[in-house]
């Protein structure tokens, strides 16, 4: 499975209530931003959990939410253009990098990310939260 079917696939995601639906044919990510000294460490920030069995820090960091690391990408220094070109037209990608306000690294995650529970997300002690935005879905999961 490819990394943008993982992360747009619909079929993965239950409803939650706590969230207005997303319209047909679109998916809703959540946008973090922060600052890093380097690729590794944002990486061990959200993908390296410290023991078996325990979360990693992003999303200990985010006590109501679940996070599933599958549906996260990041990006870092350079690598936050190429992140946000994935997802966002290059007008909404510029409007993203000024609220990121000089922050070296990006995190998106997915509305799967959270399996359909309830979730709540906020800034955390290394990402502040930019919100929510919602992207069209790439054309051929849209049909099924």
């Amino acid at each position: 499975m490819t990394l943008l079917r993982e992360l747009f696939d619909v079929a993965l995601v239950a409803e939650d209530d706590s969230h207005p639906p997303t319209p047909d044919g679109m998916i809703r990510l959540h946008l973090f931003a922060g600052t890093f000294d380097n690729e590794e460490a944002l990486l061990r920030y959200c993908f390296d959990a410290p023991a078996a069995n325990t979360p990693e820090p992003f999303t200990r960091d985010l006590p109501e939410a679940t996070i599933d690391m599958t549906y996260v990408v990041v990006g870092f220094d350079q690598g936050v253009d190429d992140t946000l070109g994935d997802f966002f037209a290059m007008g909404d990608s510029a409007e993203i990098k000024l609220q990121m306000r000089g922050a070296n690294s990006i995190v998106v995650v997915s509305e799967h990310a959270f399996g359909g529970t309830q979730y709540h997300l906020g800034d955390t002690p290394r990402l502040t939260y930019l919100g929510e935005r919602f992207v069209d879905l790439p054309r051929p999961l849209q049909n099924g």
